[in-house]
């Protein structure tokens, strides 16, 4: 027996073509119809879109049934319905085979789009990873326009302004003869750039509208983790006149806060002290993480002292005024509300190219 695979978009728009013929021939007709809906050689060939030719060989292997009043042929378009659902293949796109709508993003692509300012861009990026997870599209015109309207741009140039800086970037790639783009997946642009770290966090659609905080949660989320695997490592870490030991985080180090401060993540990351401060507030504000403040009083406790200080303001930096003693502001305490998974290793990644 031959088969024929069609994908399921092609069959259902057959059926449909099967119901309007049903309908048609009812309304030319007007008559009371038949118990069954009979078509000629014609319907039946432009309703396949085949020719007369594979339609007599269907007959003749006795694959389709007809019934012939001298030379004209005729066909049930339930026998029609039920050819078709005997040689219907689910294709490998199927709507039945579950496509994850999470994305595991590096830490390392965070820092890079922070550093570069790329929020703009990237999100775009995470959008197209969303709506295209096998990493294929077209992008025509319509698609464009559809992806403006989601991203909220007037123009659809904008769109193809960032389409370019992907390129660019070499995080797509489009097919001069085919017109597809590419869209290459984390590993791929961590073997590109030589990110190593394995360390990922999750994005589901919804963050889409919070990229900046996401962002900002993922360098804090993962200089969390680096602070209390160096306590582990160490056994006991200092910080903020405190010591910080591996007992401290005996349940999770997800339920211990730790000290980060935006001076130090200037010096690792080159990334301003402005800026991390701004996407530290941003992840506060969209639930990523919870920043307790330490504050300590560090007011004189003589009088006169603590006068002649705040009168030639010889408060210490950090420091400040407030209901008439002196505070001085620590670093925070980071306790990020989402956890960090791990991708392959660009080892394994390369070897299965």
């Amino acid at each position: 027996m031959q088969v024929i695979t069609i994908e399921s978009e092609t069959f259902q728009n057959l059926l449909e073509e099967i119901g309007e013929i049903k309908s048609k021939l009812d309304d030319i007709n007007k008559v009371k119809p038949l118990s069954e809906t009979w078509l000629d050689n014609q319907d039946v060939c432009q309703t396949l879109h085949i020719s007369k030719r594979t339609l007599q060989h269907y007959r003749d292997t006795n694959m389709l049934a007809y019934s012939q009043i001298g030379s004209k042929i005729y066909y049930r378009a339930s026998d029609l319905e039920s050819f078709l659902n005997q040689h219907y293949t689910e294709s490998k796109f199927s709507s039945k085979k579950k496509v994850k709508s999470n994305l595991l993003i590096p830490v390392s692509l965070c820092i890079y789009v922070i550093q570069n300012n790329l929020y703009k861009t990237f999100r775009l990026f995470l959008l197209l990873k969303v709506l295209y997870p096998y990493g294929k599209a077209k992008l025509n015109t319509l698609e464009v326009t559809a992806l403006s309207q989601i991203l909220g741009y007037k123009d659809k140039r904008e769109v193809k302004k960032q389409l370019q800086q992907l390129q660019d970037l070499r995080w797509i790639s489009k097919n001069i003869k085919t017109g597809y783009y590419l869209i290459y997946s984390f590993d791929r642009l961590r073997l590109n750039y030589q990110w190593s770290p394995r360390a990922a966090i999750e994005c589901y659609p919804k963050d889409l509208n919070n990229v900046y905080a996401l962002t900002g949660a993922a360098i804090y989320t993962y200089l969390h983790k680096y602070f209390w695997s160096r306590v582990a490592r160490e056994k006991s870490v200092r910080a903020m006149g405190r010591t910080f030991t591996a007992l401290s985080c005996y349940s999770s180090i997800y339920d211990n806060p730790a000290p980060i401060a935006t001076t130090g993540i200037e010096a690792i990351y080159d990334i301003s002290k402005a800026s991390a401060s701004r996407l530290k507030k941003k992840a506060q504000k969209a639930g990523y993480i919870t920043v307790k403040k330490s504050v300590i009083d560090i007011t004189p406790k003589n009088a006169q002292i603590a006068a002649t200080a705040q009168k030639y303001d010889l408060l210490p930096p950090g420091a400040y005024i407030k209901a008439g003693k002196a505070r001085l502001r620590q670093i925070d305490m980071i306790l990020p509300k989402i956890t960090l998974k791990g991708r392959r290793s660009l080892k394994r990644y390369s070897r299965g190219l």
